[in-house]
Order: structure tokens, then sequence, then C-alpha cells
């Protein structure tokens, strides 16, 4: 079984910049959401990986994903390659509802003002 562990600890809004992604990074990383002091890493444990009809990301790759204590199975199109001793795994865009690992702003009315379904992008390169 393949697994890997991520840093919860470097999440990085790339939709902002500046005074607000420090704000927004610190208010992801505390106990309204991720709770990273508690929870520093999630990971992700492969289960399974089969063809996919997509011409670019020819596989679908099955897992569990572990975040803040909570498991769920998951499943994203991906495109794996071996070359020069490496196999490098790269997913398109995919959403995960983050209400399953417990991700939810801690303010009953705000949580409605934010969408459940977060989107992933994978990256792995192993040796």
């Amino acid at each position: 079984m393949v697994s890997f562990v991520l840093d919860m600890t470097s999440i990085t809004s790339t939709d902002l910049t500046g005074e607000y992604q420090q704000k927004l990074n610190g208010h992801l990383k505390n106990g309204d959401f991720f709770e990273v002091e508690k929870f520093p890493t999630a990971t992700f444990k492969i289960t399974g990986v089969k063809k996919n009809n997509d011409k670019v990301y020819t596989s679908l790759v099955t897992g569990n994903l572990t975040v803040k204590g909570k498991t769920n199975a998951i499943s994203f199109p991906a495109k794996i390659s071996y070359a020069n001793g490496a196999v490098s795994l790269m997913s398109n865009k995919f959403a995960i509802d983050r209400q399953k690992f417990d991700v939810a702003y801690k303010s009953t009315m705000q949580d409605v003002l934010v969408k459940d379904d977060m989107d992933l992008l994978v990256k792995v390169t192993a040796k």
C-alpha cells in the first residue's frame, strides 16, 4: 500500500496576497478550520488504481484521506508516470466535502457562508 503525509502547517491561500493572505492562512490553520497545532499532518493511503477514460488523467486513484483524525474514502483522476527512477502522480483538480473531515467554521451562522467543497490538487513524486 502506498501512502503519503501532508504537512498541514504549510497550508497557503493561493488566491490572495499580502496582508489578506496572511490573515486567511492564519485563520485556516486555527481551531476554526484545520487546527494544525493539534493535527499538524494529514495522510492519504492509496487503496486502488484503475484505468480512467480520460486522455490526460488516465488513472483513477482511490484511497483513504485522514484529516483532523477523520478518515473518508475519496477518488480522483490522475496521470501517473515513471521516469529516471521516480514515480510521479499528478491529479486533476477535484473537490472533497470539508464537513466529512470536521473542517467546519465553528460559528453556526458563518458556516453557511463557506462552501462545503474544498478543491484539491495532488502532486507527488517519489523515488
